[in-house]
C-alpha cells in the first residue's frame, strides 16, 4: 500500500479519535513518506469519490499547516470540487468547509463565493 492509498483508506474507516490521530501522524509526523505530492494525490482521489469523506476537510487543514505550498492546489482544485459536491447540504461537512476557509483567510472565501456564483446561479 502506498502512502497515498493509506491516506485514502483512513478516510473510509469509521470516524473516531484514533482515525483523526492516525491522519495527523501520517501528514504531520511522517513527512518523508507523506510529502506534498503524496497528499495532493490522496486529496484528488478522495475528491473523485461520489460522497465526500467526513474527515476530508480536517485532512486539508492539517495538510495546509504542514505543506503551505498546497494552498494553490487547495484553492483551485479542492475547494471548487467540494462546492460541486453540494457540500452545504450536509451540516458537518459544511462546517468543515467553513473552518477551512476561515483558516486560510479571505482568499479562499473569495474563491468559494466566486465558484458558488458560477455553479449555483
Amino acid at each position: 500500500m502506498t502512502p497515498a492509498e493509506l491516506l485514502v483508506a483512513l478516510h473510509h474507516v469509521p470516524v473516531s479519535r484514533a482515525t483523526i490521530d492516525a491522519l495527523a501522524v501520517c501528514i504531520d509526523v511522517e513527512r518523508a513518506a507523506f510529502s506534498q505530492e503524496v497528499v495532493a494525490v490522496a486529496l484528488q482521489r478522495l475528491l473523485g469519490e461520489r460522497e465526500v469523506p467526513v474527515l476530508l476537510l480536517r485532512t486539508v487543514m492539517v495538510a495546509l499547516k504542514r505543506h503551505p505550498a498546497l494552498s494553490r492546489f487547495v484553492c483551485t482544485n479542492v475547494l471548487p470540487a467540494l462546492i460541486r459536491h453540494s457540500l452545504w447540504r450536509d451540516k458537518r461537512r459544511w462546517e468543515g468547509f467553513v473552518k477551512c476557509c476561515q483558516v486560510r483567510k479571505l482568499y479562499y472565501l473569495f474563491v468559494c463565493v466566486f465558484f458558488l456564483c458560477v455553479f449555483c446561479f
